[in-house]
């Protein structure tokens, strides 16, 4: 690393320095834009106050000579050192480990001390170079050091943050190197010849390490960031999986007391007849109540075997005519069927999923629209091919659904302000639309309050179908027009 004058005169040290500003801009952009999903990561705050004090200590340098010197050498030196503070400190928060405050206070009080002996004593750079650049060696090594021992409470570091360690403690290496190859008589011969080659060599190591060490900060949080979100999902599925055993045993707890009620009040009905009009009603209105619960239990025990059929079963190919007679098969047996208007237009096309899944997908949608609409008006059903999906249409003549409610009326147990008065659990549409995401396909809804529903499921044929559709974004993803 032979360098002279003639060499170092290439360099236009003010234009690094410029370089070097801006890096620290973009990357304090960058941490500022990871903080938007990372703010439970402390860390971001110290690097992010870091980039800022170096880019007011770079700016007061840049600008020196329009600034009053002694304020701009001190205001640069200070700057700077407490930016590097803030960079070990961030590493040691980022690794899960305490900040001793005096740690990190005493060493930049007692070096900027020096730097003012030496800027109010005999002005000499060289010597404010010399500490200066030792203190943020210290800082760099320590930083580095702290990410290759890795987090607290973990047996080893990862590979990124060996890469950012490795970094640092370069970093350090390549400062120490090129201010002590300046001598401090500058009587003695040397590698570099003036402070001046010193500075220009740091400037433009600072301006690749300091960019590097910035995107490694930012794989840093990505990789943490990855991390909680597994370690959020694995607990959401524990969650759940909790959740729908506890349904599973509460709608077997509850079935057995329920069918004790009705078998009670029948017993108890026969042994009183013939009863009054007003017990009569009463008992009535108890076995409606029953049934009411019971059909409940029923549809919870049913979603949790239709999970459950998913993640165990393999699909199986299956034309639409067979598809029909399983939903016709699984109807309420006091749904009204002869309002039915049914049409299959292509019976042999065929799809692949779960059965007895889209059987009661379709199933719930034909409950919807017997039981929403007027006892005299017709329910149109039309499963046909369209292009490279197949379509099941449902169509009423029933009391629709209020267009402000339309983005809510597919949550599981939200039912609609004018539907309320009728029996149900919220469930139906809920369970039509997982179904149709868990193979690929959809639910599109067009409604009108007081006119009618049109709900449509969209199911991919069984050749363009590749592969079980098994993400969040593809179960929410579905059409409110």
């Amino acid at each position: 690393m032979i360098i002279g004058h003639a060499a170092m005169d290439s360099f236009d040290t003010g234009t690094l320095v410029a370089a070097l500003i801006i890096a620290q801009a973009a990357t304090t952009l960058a941490l500022f834009a990871m903080l938007r999903f990372a703010r439970y990561e402390p860390a971001l705050h110290l690097w992010m106050a870091h980039k800022v004090l170096i880019a007011v200590g770079l700016l007061s340098l840049y600008f020196r000579a329009d600034l009053p010197t002694v304020p701009s050498i001190l205001m640069t030196n200070a700057a700077i050192m407490i930016g590097y503070s803030c960079l070990w400190a961030g590493a040691r928060v980022f690794n899960r480990r305490p900040v001793v405050l005096w740690a990190h206070v005493l060493p930049v009080l007692a070096v900027f001390g020096v730097v003012c002996w030496f800027t109010f004593g005999d002005d000499s750079a060289l010597h404010r170079l010399v500490w200066s650049c030792g203190l943020y060696g210290a800082y760099s090594t320590l930083s580095g050091l702290e990410y290759l021992r890795g987090e607290r409470g973990r047996p080893r570091a990862t590979g990124r943050q060996r890469l950012v360690g490795g970094v640092q403690v370069t970093m350090a290496l390549v400062y120490g190197v090129v201010i002590f190859s300046v001598p401090l008589d500058p009587r003695l011969p040397s590698v570099l010849e003036a402070p001046q080659d010193a500075m220009t060599l740091l400037w433009v190591w600072s301006f690749f390490a300091d960019t590097a060490y910035a995107m490694g900060i930012l794989t840093l949080n990505y990789e943490r960031l990855h991390q909680r979100n597994a370690r959020t999902s694995a607990h959401l599925r524990r969650v759940l999986d909790e959740q729908k055993q506890f349904m599973l045993m509460l709608s077997h707890e509850v079935k057995n007391p329920l069918a004790s009620i009705n078998r009670s009040a029948e017993f108890i009905e026969s042994e009183l007849a013939p009863l009054p009009e007003t017990l009569s009603r009463r008992f009535d209105n108890i076995r409606d109540r029953v049934r009411v619960l019971d059909r409940l239990v029923d549809t919870f025990l049913r979603d949790a075997m239709e999970q459950s059929m998913v993640e165990n079963g393999d699909p199986r190919p299956m034309t639409l005519g067979d598809l029909w007679a399983l939903t016709r098969e699984g109807l309420d047996p006091g749904i009204a069927t002869d309002r039915m208007r049914v049409q299959v237009e292509d019976p042999d096309v065929t799809i692949k999923g779960h059965p007895m899944l889209l059987a009661n997908a379709v199933g719930a949608l034909l409950d919807n629209a017997v039981k929403y609409s007027s006892g005299d008006s017709p329910v149109t059903v039309c499963l046909r091919r369209d292009g490279e999906v197949v379509t099941i249409t449902v169509i009423d003549e029933g009391i629709g659904i209020p267009r402000a409610e339309m983005p809510q009326i597919v949550r599981r147990f939200y039912r609609g302000s004018n539907a309320r008065t009728k029996p149900g659990t919220g469930l139906g549409l809920a369970m039509a639309r997982w179904a149709a995401a868990r193979h690929g396909g959809g639910l599109d809804l067009e409604s009108e309050e007081g006119r009618g529903t049109v709900a449509t499921l969209r199911l991919p044929l069984a050749e363009r179908r590749s592969g079980r559709i098994d993400s969040l974004a593809a179960v929410q993803d579905f059409d409110v027009i």
